[in-house]
């Protein structure tokens, strides 16, 4: 299925709402990844097995969306 900027021969725009929302959900997954694993916030409230895996989910989503969003830019 094409996109109306593939149709158009136009890339989005770095301005362009959608990117920079993709931009800051990047920001917070790696955020959140680093707060979970490296800071004592979570540390009472959850297991450290617990907050390792899920920092882990976090970060690896947070790169699996960087690398979505280059990749649509590129094109």
């Amino acid at each position: 299925m094409e996109t109306t900027e593939k149709r158009n021969g136009t890339r989005p725009g770095r301005w362009n709402p959608g990117y920079i929302f993709g931009i800051f959900m990047i920001i917070i997954y790696l955020g959140m990844a680093y707060l979970l694993v490296f800071t004592p916030l979570f540390r009472q409230n959850f297991s450290a097995v617990f907050r390792y895996s899920l920092g882990t989910v976090f970060f690896v989503y947070g790169i699996y969306r960087a690398y979505r969003q280059v990749k649509a830019y590129k094109e």
